[in-house]
């Protein structure tokens, strides 16, 4: 089975193995890129909800602001006059 396995990866040029590493790692990236986003929304909505916001008035708020992990506590106390 190992001959096979090295016979078969002998027939494929070294430029073409070559070639697929940079489209690979572009999609290592992309996919690191939205994994953190994804994570940086999630910790606004957990920090939204620690602070007493119920799902409308978390999901406001992270509308309106979405540039860091946590919510600035005056955008909490708009949050919770905006949505009743």
């Amino acid at each position: 089975m190992k001959e096979n396995i090295r016979a078969s990866l002998d027939d494929i040029p070294r430029l073409q193995i070559l070639g697929y590493i940079p489209s690979l790692f572009f999609h290592f990236i992309l996919l690191s890129i939205c994994i953190c986003r994804y994570a940086n929304r999630s910790a606004r909505f957990i920090h939204a909800y620690s602070e007493g916001l119920d799902g409308p008035q978390a999901a406001w708020a992270n509308r309106r602001y979405h540039g860091h992990r946590t919510l600035p506590p005056e955008m909490l106390r708009k949050a919770m006059e905006a949505v009743p």
